[in-house]
């Protein structure tokens, strides 16, 4: 495994974006071969043998945000889930994100999701700007569509201007995003499915689920693509 997870690393660096860019933009579309171990395949952006090898992190709860929101991850941060987040979220790997999105309601929280509306987390508006979309936003959008449940607009929770928090410690992650979040009234009353790409400190769903609860939702379960926790 080691073997392959450094020649699958070497090729993945020596890829040409533009050689596939094309291939990423709607999940199932591509060149007719796994992205990760380049087997040929007939739909989706993965094989089946790459897929049962992700680091799939099981699907309990992973401990409370605040006192309200429950979360949950699908992936472990780490190879080769980081590399395709890294593409989902900075180089417009649209059809990756919604593969992610798609992995994720195939493998859903062991909870109750009945009655819940699925909201994405939302990134500051110049940085939606220079990437072209949310990548929370794909990953909601394939949620919701999977699970049959309705999707909230992407206004209802906004964000203002922050640094990013990967250049951030734990404490100064809460103290960047204090005040951060605005939640529309049209949550009130709402049980709350709050997606994201990436858990890592807790800090931006903990500060996105109190936004929501000030506006009245009723509950709130956060959910990740991948987390950098242990376990």
């Amino acid at each position: 495994m080691e073997i392959f997870r450094r020649w699958w690393s070497r090729l993945w660096d020596g890829l040409k974006l533009d050689n596939w860019r094309k291939s990423v933009r709607s999940p199932g579309a591509g060149f007719g071969r796994c992205l990760l171990c380049l087997e040929p395949i007939a739909a989706r952006l993965i094989c089946a043998g790459c897929e049962r090898d992700l680091p799939w992190r099981g699907s309990q709860n992973r401990g409370a945000i605040g006192s309200a929101a429950p979360r949950f991850a699908t992936f472990s941060y780490a190879f080769p889930i980081r590399q395709l987040i890294a593409q989902a979220k900075f180089s417009d790997g649209v059809g990756i994100a919604s593969l992610l999105g798609q992995l994720m309601a195939e493998n859903p929280p062991e909870t109750d999701l009945a009655g819940f509306v699925v909201c994405a987390l939302p990134i500051a508006y110049a940085r939606h700007v220079q990437r072209g979309y949310n990548q929370a936003w794909l990953l909601a959008q394939a949620v919701a569509r999977g699970l049959g449940l309705v999707l909230l607009p992407a206004p209802v929770l906004r964000r203002t201007h922050t640094r990013p928090q990967r250049e951030l410690g734990r404490r100064a992650r809460y103290r960047n995003l204090r005040g951060a979040f605005r939640a529309s009234p049209a949550v009130a009353g709402q049980r709350i499915l709050l997606i994201d790409d990436v858990l890592t400190t807790g800090a931006t769903f903990h500060c996105a689920t109190r936004a929501l609860l000030r506006a009245g939702a009723a509950q709130v379960v956060a959910w990740a693509c991948a987390s950098v926790e242990a376990g």
